[in-house]
């Protein structure tokens, strides 16, 4: 994901299903949407995403994040941000 959205590490595992992805009239991701708020420099960041990163977004989501996301996580990379427990090395290896 970071080859085609560059995004520094807190905003990456900070990405919330319900806050920062936006999705088109399809149900697929159209652009990530971070506000001033999030970032180091309080500069809002969006992004488009591209048909193969949001089909890439979309199977995570569907095949992988279940496994690993408690029932009201909204976050897209649960371990760690949800559960508390934040390594690099989580993100990687979930």
């Amino acid at each position: 994901m970071l080859t085609r959205v560059p995004l520094r590490r807190a905003n990456l595992t900070g990405l919330r299903l319900d806050v920062h992805l936006q999705r088109g009239g399809r149900g697929r991701v159209v652009a990530i949407l971070i506000g001033p708020g999030e970032t180091k420099d309080n500069d809002p960041i969006a992004v488009s995403v591209a048909p193969g990163l949001a089909e890439t977004i979309d199977e995570r989501v569907r095949r992988f994040r279940p496994a690993v996301a408690a029932g009201d996580c909204a976050c897209l990379f649960p371990l760690g941000t949800c559960l508390g427990d934040f390594s690099f090395s989580s993100l990687a290896g979930s």
